[in-house]
């Protein structure tokens, strides 16, 4: 299975950060192994397993989201379970899909994340660079850094424009829609380090999650 594609950071980019237009919709390998934007997969991992099991592929999903942050037990339950919850243990079906999540990720071989137990939660632990949504944020977040204030327009609409597919297409719920809302708008609050007004983010999450399509963004 090929690595998800990333847009590629061809050297030749301005002195400001900015890449030549050519360069904007060109793709590279052999970049992230995970893929949250678009259809779910984990490179080494049998798309089929998350076909048949979609709530393990949600609960994963979640966590990739939050590479590296603590997710409570409590929100995973509710999130992946809204139906089954309070008439069955929420934690500890948890507690058996991340059992089972282990052994899937083990057995496939895969060595840039793994899942730790914290207090009442649970931390996907990673390389960012290993997730294409966190390797496109922290692309964006290197442009930034690099480039006049000034430029922050251009910025808004190349970060638009990275994100063609909505985040975990195939898996998000109607119960999960307001919590990977909240998360993206974190990791973008992050990545423009408060230098852009909240309309701005609005634009590039509504790429981010499928509220307009691309084709909508382009026009």
């Amino acid at each position: 299975m090929a690595p998800c594609p990333v847009l590629a950071n061809k050297e030749g980019a301005s002195r400001g950060g900015r890449l030549p237009q050519e360069s904007a919709t060109s793709v590279a390998f052999g970049g992230p192994d995970v893929c949250i934007l678009g259809e779910f997969r984990v490179n080494g991992v049998d798309g089929t397993i998350w076909r048949r099991s979609p709530k393990r592929a949600r609960l994963l999903g979640l966590l990739l989201m939050n590479v590296n942050r603590t997710v409570s037990s409590a929100d995973l339950a509710r999130l992946v379970w809204p139906h089954t919850l309070p008439a069955s243990p929420g934690p500890r079906r948890v507690a058996t899909a991340i059992y089972r999540l282990r052994s899937i990720i083990s057995a496939a071989g895969v060595t840039t994340i793994d899942i730790e137990t914290v207090g009442a939660g649970y931390r996907a632990v990673g390389d960012p660079d290993s997730i294409d949504l966190h390797a496109r944020l922290k692309m964006l977040k290197h442009r930034r850094l690099n480039r006049d204030p000034g430029d922050l327009a251009d910025l808004i609409d190349e970060a638009a424009s990275l994100f063609p597919e909505q985040i975990l297409k195939d898996l998000v719920t109607e119960e999960m829609r307001p919590f990977v809302t909240d998360g993206l708008f974190a990791l973008l609050d992050d990545t423009f380090g408060g230098h852009i007004h909240e309309s701005a983010i609005d634009h590039i999450a509504d790429r981010a999650l499928g509220r307009i399509s691309a084709d909508a963004a382009a026009v």
